[in-house]
């Protein structure tokens, strides 16, 4: 998992804002943070609760 987060899913510029195909666990990921549509990578911690 440490190479995987090395090679696709780092934590400013995830493989998945290249396009979904880009990431070979994307069918299995949440994508918690990630906003493919506008390409912004939040940290979850930051989010405000409503």
């Amino acid at each position: 998992m440490i190479q995987f987060g090395r090679e696709y899913c780092t934590a400013t510029n995830p493989s998945c804002l290249a396009g979904l195909d880009a990431c070979p666990m994307a069918d299995l990921c949440d994508r918690v943070g990630v906003d493919v549509s506008s390409k912004t990578v939040t940290d979850p911690a930051d989010a405000v609760d409503s």
